[in-house]
């Protein structure tokens, strides 16, 4: 028998199933060679890192966010994240408060996805779109795990999808590629 037609099958009562084809294990290695999934895993690889980098940027500007609130409006001292008085405090903040909040998370999903878009090299659509998707569920979780105005739900998301939008509009176009 030779190498390329298969080897016999164990089934001896079906006729049409004497042989079963071998694999071609050779063909998965010549296309991991092939220059053309070289470059589709760098393209891979490189939006990878542009999401995460975007995703980074835009942690830091909330926290830098969070911080300014917090210094502007602190909580009361001795009082822990889980206590009643911490969410008493957490529902009376004013509004003054939550909208640093607010344009906080406004610049950290515009300017994230604007550094997910730029390190991009094909798709930078799709990576301030992913990067806002993980902002929006990051403010589901925390709008979740803690008592904020109805209001602020609403402005929340919208922030979030508007800096999103902001970003998309002023993404330059892509290089035509080589």
């Amino acid at each position: 028998m030779r190498p390329d037609e298969g080897f016999p099958s164990s089934v001896g009562t079906f006729p049409h199933l004497r042989t079963i084809p071998r694999p071609r294990t050779f063909l998965l290695f010549a296309a991991l060679r092939s220059a053309t999934l070289r470059a589709t895993m760098k393209e891979v690889i490189r939006n990878t890192l542009a999401a995460m980098a975007g995703a980074l940027t835009g942690m830091l500007l909330i926290i830098v966010a969070e911080v300014i609130a917090s210094q502007l409006f602190p909580a009361p001292a001795g009082v822990k994240l889980g206590d009643p008085a911490m969410t008493e405090f957490l529902r009376n903040l004013p509004a003054t408060a939550l909208a640093i909040v607010l344009a906080g998370y406004f610049c950290a999903v515009f300017v994230g996805g604007f550094v997910a878009g730029r390190f991009s090299l094909t798709q930078p659509r799709r990576q301030i779109i992913m990067v806002a998707l993980l902002f929006a569920f990051a403010s589901f979780l925390n709008l979740r795990a803690f008592p904020h105005p109805a209001w602020f739900w609403a402005a929340n998301f919208a922030a979030v999808f508007g800096g999103a939008l902001l970003a998309i509009k002023l993404q330059p176009a892509p290089a035509p590629a080589p």
